[in-house]
């Protein structure tokens, strides 16, 4: 109800990154008409309240668009609360502890991080630790919770599902769910892939509409009718049986009488136990951790999950049976960092600290010149140690892996907006700021209804806007599954 005072900015709809400048291409050029529409459209951070994704976040702190500097400043004097940080990628936790510590001490920033299991940030073994704490680094800790307290969120029990080290298949895990006598089950699988496959198995033994899929496949409009419709039945008390990715960990106030997770990092199962007996009406409940087949849950292209897992199954690989998971978030976050290697840390990290190949080039072309100390020194004994390649770095950042886009789906709800923005001359020299309002109405309403698709399948999509907005045409969307680009009118994958 407060919207000249909230600003929601994400890269749903408009994909901001297209205004960015290839190298070899003037920075300037990012102050061109069509970037200043596209600025325009996105809005800026000067609202008192911003709510952002952890991409445009980091794309604020490191990437170099002139737009990213003026969102910055917003930082000076300001409150930032991180929501659930521990899930960020390892190869950029230097990265990110360096500058949260810089915006504190140089910005007098507030940095509140915001998460059941607090990450170890602050740990010996991280060469680049987190500045806790005030200035004086006392009154590190928001909020305090007794011993006695903390019994009241120990609401289920945790078990592992056999030995942490042996794989479970797809079918494995279908018939233990069917043997299981709760009447509502969520499963929680790390790859969408994983999770259609048990849902068809389930599908051969379960009521269709007792039956619930899950996956940022399905635009945000129809998860949360979805989740919606998955509440009124939990509170009913129905048989259900719910497939997700961990899009339903966070954020989602659902109440399961048993969860199932597929090994990952021990924050994530933490959180998945949050969603079983989440009202603590059952004397007893259970979140078990399977540890899935490799083969059908194929988690190599998921930036940090390896690792993640990883640590989660060292950390777990002696216990059998019943686990107190709490005791294990901080022995995981250890093993989690200490395994962190220099070759696992984002290349941009070196870029901006130093550039040993502009460093080679400079010492082999300075006659007379030295390596000293990681610097050069020259004939006249003057020293050069700064080999930063701030355009470089700034070019290469991508806290996710950029291989999807996004696109709006062509609906009965979007489809009066489509054709509005379809008639929209956007692309003319001429700056028209009433019609650009109209847009940004228009786009902010349409960011429900978009799906991540990969880049290679664009060429599906109608490009309107000057490219600006993608629209997923209605039979590449199903109704069940969500994105389907694989559908009887032609094959396009």
């Amino acid at each position: 109800g407060h919207k000249d005072q909230v600003l929601e900015h994400h890269s749903n709809v408009v994909e901001d990154e297209e205004a960015e400048t290839s190298r070899g291409e003037e920075d300037e050029k990012q102050d061109s008409i069509k970037a200043v529409q596209r600025q325009f459209l996105l809005g800026d951070w000067t609202s008192p309240v911003v709510l952002t994704t952890m991409v445009q976040f980091f794309n604020t702190l490191f990437k170099g668009k002139s737009a990213n500097l003026t969102r910055f400043k917003s930082f000076i004097h300001g409150v930032v609360v991180l929501d659930e940080l521990q899930s960020l990628p390892t190869d950029v936790l230097y990265m990110m502890n360096l500058a949260l510590n810089f915006m504190k001490t140089a910005m007098n920033t507030t940095v509140v991080l915001s998460t059941a299991t607090q990450p170890a940030y602050g740990s010996m073994s991280l060469k680049h630790r987190l500045d806790y704490g005030d200035k004086n680094q006392k009154n590190t800790a928001l909020v305090a919770v007794a011993e006695e307290d903390k019994k009241s969120f120990e609401r289920a029990k945790v078990a592992l599902l056999g030995k942490i080290d042996e794989e479970q298949s797809l079918d494995d895990v279908a018939a233990f769910v069917l043997s299981k006598e709760e009447k509502s089950r969520l499963v929680i699988l790390n790859t969408k892939a994983a999770v259609r496959g048990l849902y068809d198995r389930l599908a051969k033994a379960m009521d269709a509409e007792d039956l619930y899929y899950l996956t940022t496949n399905l635009t945000a409009a129809d998860r949360l009718a979805r989740i919606d419709e998955i509440k009124t039945r939990l509170v009913t008390d129905d048989p259900i049986c719910v497939v997700s990715t961990q899009l339903i960990e966070a954020g989602v106030d659902a109440d399961f009488a048993m969860v199932v997770r597929s090994l990952t990092g021990i924050d994530s199962i933490v959180q998945a136990r949050g969603r079983c007996n989440r009202e603590g009406k059952r004397n007893e409940a259970y979140t078990y951790v399977v540890n899935m087949d490799r083969r059908e849950e194929n988690i190599a292209p998921l930036k940090g999950m390896g690792e993640r897992k990883l640590a989660g199954g060292l950390i777990l690989r002696n216990e059998e049976g019943e686990i107190a998971i709490e005791d294990f978030i901080s022995p995981y976050f250890e093993k989690l960092y200490a395994n962190l290697k220099k070759d696992a840390l984002s290349p941009v990290f070196d870029l901006l600290s130093k550039n040993p190949t502009k460093k080679d080039i400079l010492l082999k072309s300075t006659p007379g010149a030295a390596s000293l100390d990681g610097g050069i020194l020259l004939e006249d004994g003057k020293v050069i140690n700064f080999f930063q390649s701030f355009k470089e770095a700034y070019e290469a950042f991508e806290l996710i892996d950029d291989a999807q886009d996004v696109a709006v789906v062509l609906c009965n709800e979007t489809e009066e907006a489509i054709n509005f923005l379809r008639d929209m001359e956007l692309g003319s020299a001429r700056f028209d700021p009433k019609a650009l309002k109209e847009a940004r109405q228009m786009i902010r309403g349409l960011s429900r209804y978009t799906v991540p698709l990969p880049k290679k399948a664009t060429n599906v999509c109608e490009s309107i806007l000057d490219g600006m907005v993608q629209v997923l045409p209605k039979e590449f969307y199903d109704e069940d599954f969500g994105l389907n680009l694989d559908y009887e009118g032609g094959i396009m994958m």
